[in-house]
């Protein structure tokens, strides 16, 4: 079992607990919950080590509920839960295979048959730590929802890096899509169409100007100068265009 094919059966158990909204990969935290007024945080491991122990102690500095979830395993995690985890508050889950007949699941459930189910192994208990790490202006913007952007809900929980959507990937996805619709732009055409670039870059212009010349992007991005307007004029190549159609 993957750290990745762990993160289904998490989200659905946080929708089931109440949380209205679940996402991977916000903060470098496996799964973050919504619940109310309160994040809920799941750092998920192959197996309960110090390592994911250590990430669950950070987590309670941003997580009114946090917990740790591994596979199910024979022997007892009591002790460990015991001496390590209760004292933090953190709960345990516990991931497995789904031992239901996918026909008697049917017969029960709307949702689609799931190769592995969580359950809550022991609750976590709410954190008094998160809340008091407020600073000066809006909550929002300095607590963990401040970090939860457009793109969160496509992220898998656990994915390893380079294959989540980062803001940098999200902005050239946008710039991608933009020159697809309108065929061919200008840097000030692109940075006024597109306002994520702006979001992006403190200074967008010469930012995005050394960006497209970078050369992990020559594979998508054709550049042609226009010697009239004394300008670069961007557009995909035509591979690039198929991919996105």
């Amino acid at each position: 079992m993957k750290e990745t094919d762990m993160f289904e059966p998490v989200k659905l158990l946080l929708e089931e607990l109440g949380c209205s909204n679940v996402y991977g990969e916000i903060m470098n935290f496996d799964v973050v919950g919504l619940r109310g007024c309160a994040d809920v945080i799941v750092e998920m491991k192959k197996t309960l080590n110090f390592k994911v122990i250590e990430q669950a102690y950070h987590a309670t500095q941003w997580g009114h509920f946090v917990y740790i979830a591994v596979p199910k395993v024979k022997t007892s995690h009591w002790f460990i839960y015991h001496e390590f985890l209760s004292p933090k508050n953190i709960g345990l889950i516990y991931v497995s295979e789904n031992k239901t007949s996918e026909k008697l699941w049917g017969k029960y459930h709307d949702e689609p048959y799931p190769k592995y189910i969580a359950s809550v192994a022991y609750d976590a208990k709410f954190n008094h730590n998160a809340p008091k790490k407020r600073l000066k202006g809006k909550f929002e913007q300095y607590g963990l929802r401040g970090h939860i952007k457009a793109y969160a809900h496509k992220n898998i929980g656990g994915s390893k890096g380079g294959e989540t959507i980062t803001d940098y990937s999200f902005m050239i996805s946008a710039v991608k899509e933009y020159l697809k619709q309108n065929g061919s732009a200008t840097l000030d055409e692109i940075i006024k169409n597109v306002p994520i670039v702006s979001e992006h870059y403190k200074n967008p212009k010469a930012s995005l100007r050394a960006t497209f010349r970078e050369k992990w992007n020559e594979h998508w991005l054709k550049m042609t100068r226009d010697f009239e307007k004394k300008e670069i004029i961007y557009e995909l190549k035509s591979e690039e265009a198929e991919k996105i159609s």
